[in-house]
Formats: C-alpha cells, structure tokens, sequence
C-alpha cells in the first residue's frame, strides 16, 4: 500500500495532511515535507483519535479494532486504521522493535537491571512477555492526553523527537504544523527526566529536568523519607507541579524528586526544603540531606556507565549515554 493512499483514507475521515510525504533517515521512518519550502500541516479532528481500549490483536497477531466497542467505530475509520497499523505502524516493524527492545532489556546483566529498576524501570520491564505485552508497550509511545483520556494518534506517530522539535497542538483535536527543511521533528514532553523518556519512547535524549532515583533516608530523630521515581502522581497547587507527599506509618512518601531542572539544582533544592519544612525539620539539616541526594545519584550513574561499558547491547550504550549526560550535569553542579 503507498503513503499518499493512506493519506486519502485519512483526508475521507476528515484528517488534514499537507505537504507531507513518508521518509527515511537519521531517526529511521518518520516524515518531511514534499516541498521544504512550504509550511506542512496536519489536524486530525476528535473521530479520527481512538481509546488504546478499542485495540485488539487477531489470531494472526494483527491489529484490529473492536467493532462491539461502546464506542461504535465507523467502518471507514476501522478500515484506515487497520491497514495503516499494517502497512506503516504495528505490521510494518513497529512489532519487532519493540520486541528487540525488550529482549535486549531482559539479557541485561543483573547489576544494570537493579541500576535501572532505581530509576524509573519495574520488574515487569525485564519479565517474559507475549504480542499482547508488545501491543501495550507499542502504544505507550503512540497516544497522548486529550481532556485527561489516552488516544492514538496515527500519522502523528510517525514524526520522530527532538528537544528542539515543534510541539503538538491540542484544539478540536490534534494539530502539528510549521515549515522543516528536512524531517519533521516534535519535541514529545518538555519536561522529562531522559531515563523516564527511555523507558516509554526508546529514544535516548537530553534531560529538561533530573529526578532522583529511588531512595530511602534514613537520619537519626527525623522520619524516614522515601523517595520513588513515580511523576506521573502529582498534585497541582499554586500553578506548579509538585510530588505527591503522604506521610504512611510515620514515613514521609515523595512520589517523585527533581534535583536538578533548566535552571540548576538551586530551585529543586528550595523546594525540596520548603516542603520537609513542614514535618518540622531544621532547614540545616535538609540542605544536607539534598547534598546527599546528589552525591548519591552521581555515585548511581557512574555505576551505571561502568556497567554499561562492558555490555555489548545498544540498550546498555543507549543507557549509558544517558547516564553520562546527566552525570555531566550534576557533577558541574557539585563544583559550582
């Protein structure tokens, strides 16, 4: 099936896409305008962008979309969707590489793999998994929040990431639009840690923002504080994003904990102090305790980037490229 053929089933439900054609390059497949001197332009409206809840895998292990879904998808929709899984997504490689990807996860030797889980990964990362796992590891890097629910976004999935890439446009739908040289590039999260990135994308990258790995601290006369790698449980006061902070049985849980962001560690340090000064704790103290938390996650990437050298996998140099950049980060820091 050719590209421009899709693009018509696209346009039939409704969908914009203009000066675009499919494209192979530095980032593999992905998309460049047919005219670089044009602006692209692509909308899909509301119809066009399903619930991950509609997807389903055939006795063939093909995607197919549930038809009984409360839904009630279109036959036209289905149909494009189906054949642009096939043709350009699921069963045009995307399958295999996330299946690769894994695979290379799972033969990691058992110190990375402990390195990892402390940042950001969980065991279900390194268990046996069958197509129905790869589907739901597939679709992690293809949907985004639209009004607080999931939703695939085909054609949009095929333009690869950069810091530097234009951002998607939530209005009536999903909007991506502006004038590229070369290949269209969108910077998929502005504020990300790159090990977080890694996990869901595949795609190593700079860091917009540091979190600690997972830790507890444990300080005579102070509760235990305990630290996860979970920034996806936020609250939202005063206009900002913050981590969720319980205390369970006498523990202070932090759901997650930058320590470094844009601008350096000096804003994640204030309001690290701010928010532990509610348990009444001395401001001394938790000042050292921040200073602790960087040497610890120095030491925690130097031996990440140790481990990795010795593994020949490109999941373990796409590791520790990551590591390496945020060491570099944080290691400037410590000096200053």
């Amino acid at each position: 099936m050719k590209f421009t053929e899709i693009l018509e089933q696209f346009r039939a439900l409704g969908g914009t896409a203009n000066n675009i054609k499919l494209h192979y390059g530095n980032f593999g497949k992905g998309l460049s305008p047919i005219d670089p001197k044009l602006p692209i332009k692509i909308i899909a409206p509301n119809n066009i962008l399903i619930s991950p809840n509609c997807i389903k895998l055939n006795n063939k292990n093909q995607i197919q979309l549930k038809l009984r879904s409360k839904f009630r998808l279109d036959s036209k929709l289905v149909n494009f969707f189906e054949q642009y899984q096939e043709f350009f997504g699921w069963g045009d490689g995307g399958l295999s590489e996330v299946q690769s990807r894994h695979l290379e996860l799972k033969a990691l030797p058992e110190k990375i793999i402990l390195l990892l889980l402390s940042l950001g990964w969980i065991k279900y990362d390194f268990y046996e998994k069958n197509p129905k796992d790869y589907l739901k590891d597939y679709f992690i890097s293809r949907q985004i929040r639209i009004k607080g629910e999931s939703k695939i976004m085909p054609i949009f999935d095929l333009i690869n990431h950069s810091p530097k890439g234009n951002s998607y446009i939530l209005n009536n739908g999903l909007r991506f639009e502006g004038v590229f040289k070369d290949e269209l590039l969108a910077n998929y999260h502005r504020n990300f840690d790159a090990f977080h990135f890694y996990r869901n994308y595949g795609v190593p990258t700079e860091s917009s923002t540091i979190l600690s790995c997972d830790v507890n601290i444990e300080i005579p006369d102070i509760p235990i504080i305990k630290i996860s790698r979970l920034d996806n449980l936020i609250s939202s006061e005063n206009a900002l994003l913050e981590p969720r902070i319980k205390v369970i049985d006498s523990e202070i849980h932090i759901s997650f904990l930058e320590i470094s962001g844009k601008t350096g560690s000096e804003l994640p340090r204030k309001n690290f102090i701010e928010q532990m000064q509610k348990f009444n704790i001395l401001q001394a103290e938790l000042s050292k305790i921040f200073d602790g938390l960087i040497d610890h996650n120095i030491k925690i990437r130097k031996d990440l980037i140790a481990q990795s050298k010795n593994c020949l996998y490109k999941v373990a140099r796409d590791i520790e490229q990551i590591a390496a950049e945020q060491l570099n980060v944080l290691s400037k820091e410590k000096t200053t």
